[in-house]
């Protein structure tokens, strides 16, 4: 994934009016730059990558860093991005990601038993090497009962990842 940016050459309220988000880029050994994006390209971009997918950021059509979307700030009534924090990544570093939990299958309690299935842990902080950072984490509860339960220490996490939580916490329950 890529995405352009320029240095910021007015203020923020000016930038959003030109259709440009203002954004900062940060990490590693560098001082913070101030940036402008192009709105339809983050607009397009965003979506895809989330906060734990690497993006290829082009500085003025020359210079290329590897970055995480850090945050977005969000307009409120709009909708629309009016702010974003990028996060340079190096090699050989790790990072702080939140991935999403996929649960895959339908569970015997709820299709047999008509029981209901309760996600409580809907994505986990993990940290990682930037290349290692998995889309999101699947778990299998077809075979879950009523009352069956699995926890984190039950998911199949990627070598080099560890998950920043419990092992005892609850991901996901069949309830009566």
């Amino acid at each position: 994934m890529n995405l352009s940016a320029n240095p910021r050459s007015a203020a923020a309220r000016t930038l959003r009016r030109q259709g440009k988000i203002p954004a900062v880029v940060y990490g590693g050994k560098m001082e913070p730059l101030h940036l402008e994006l192009d709105q339809r390209e983050f607009d397009a971009l965003y979506p895809q990558v989330g906060h734990n997918r690497l993006v290829d950021l082009t500085l003025n059509g020359e210079k290329t860093l590897r970055v995480l979307v850090k945050s977005v700030q969000v307009d409120p009534l709009s909708r629309q991005p009016i702010h974003a924090d990028l996060l340079v990544v190096t090699p050989g570093t790790k990072v702080k990601v939140r991935v999403p939990v996929r649960l895959e299958g339908s569970p015997i309690g709820v299709r047999r038993d008509q029981g209901v299935l309760q996600h409580r842990q809907r994505d986990l902080e993990v940290e990682c090497a930037p290349e290692q950072i998995p889309e999101s984490i699947s778990l299998d509860v077809s075979n879950l009962e009523i009352n069956g339960v699995l926890h984190i220490r039950d998911l199949n996490i990627p070598q080099g990842v560890k998950v920043l939580a419990q092992p005892h916490w609850l991901v996901v329950v069949v309830l009566p």
